[in-house]
């Protein structure tokens, strides 16, 4: 978070995922109960393809897609996971993420 960076393995997208325009962090309720769901959010600023090697953090070996950010900016409420949450990504639009209260709604 800090670096101004979201790292994703190329595998674990799917069609499309070029057109996004934002992202969103989602904080899993096994490790942030109190906290759980998405809460923060940022522009891309540019995405670049890197092999495992040239990161620092890859823990599987493939191509990732590495997203620029711009600056985290809070949501004003946190939306919260309903019975399940995001296993790798999910996609949606912005307007979604600013009016959403559960996952269920993106």
């Amino acid at each position: 978070m800090q670096n101004k960076r979201f790292v994703i393995l190329l595998d674990n997208l799917n069609a499309g995922w070029q057109e996004a325009k934002y992202v969103g962090l989602y904080f899993p309720k096994k490790k942030f109960v109190d906290h759980a769901g998405v809460s923060l959010f940022s522009e891309i600023e540019e995405v670049k393809v890197s092999n495992d090697g040239e990161l620092d953090l890859a823990v599987e070996p493939g191509n990732y897609a590495v997203f620029q950010i711009k600056l985290w900016k809070s949501l004003e409420k946190t939306i919260k996971p309903v019975n399940y949450g995001i296993k790798h990504y999910m996609m949606t639009t912005l307007s979604n993420i600013k009016e959403a209260n559960e996952l269920p709604e993106l």
